[in-house]
């Protein structure tokens, strides 16, 4: 007997390439509308379509993670992947972050380091251990929820850092 295939697909929110109000709220809306129609279309596949928890204001659509759960919810159907690092690199701890995502379908985690107080190039994607982040009460948390992945997600990894690979068995 093989285990079941969980089917995934995941995207990042829109880029905004000027931090401008009204251009998030257009942009908000037009990802709303896309996802009401193709959200149906990958459910009737066996697909679970994921939004990343992507909350930096002056880059994404979303002003903060609350404002993403809010978004998430009014879409049924919608999977949520969190990158861990882009939240932590925005100020959420890891006690936070689950508070405010507990409530959404969480389908993966995206696992890397980060460090707070550099910019977001540098800070984020890191190999874990390279960072502050404290893992294992998301780990803990997540411990029993059999339909979510987590995948390494660091710079590093794609260069062939092993050290990468070798440091969540340490977790």
């Amino acid at each position: 007997v093989h285990p079941p295939v969980l089917a995934n697909a995941s995207l990042q929110p829109p880029y905004l390439p000027v931090d401008a109000p009204e251009r998030r709220e257009k942009s908000r809306d037009q990802l709303h509308t896309l996802l009401k129609v193709w959200i149906p279309r990958f459910q009737e596949q066996g697909i679970t379509l994921s939004l990343e928890s992507h909350v930096t204001a002056s880059f994404f659509v979303f002003s903060d993670l609350p404002d993403f759960r809010d978004f998430v919810l009014d879409l049924p159907g919608l999977g949520v992947l969190i990158d861990v690092c882009h939240n932590y690199y925005d100020g959420y701890d890891i006690p936070e972050l689950i508070s405010i995502v507990q409530s959404l379908p969480v389908t993966g985690l995206h696992l890397s380091d980060a460090i707070r107080g550099q910019p977001l190039s540098q800070a984020t994607h890191l190999p874990i251990g390279d960072g502050t982040i404290d893992f294992e009460p998301l780990l803990d948390h997540f411990a029993e929820h059999k339909n979510v992945y987590a995948a390494l997600d660091t710079r590093q990894h794609k260069k062939g850092n092993k050290n990468t690979i070798e440091q969540p068995r340490t977790l």
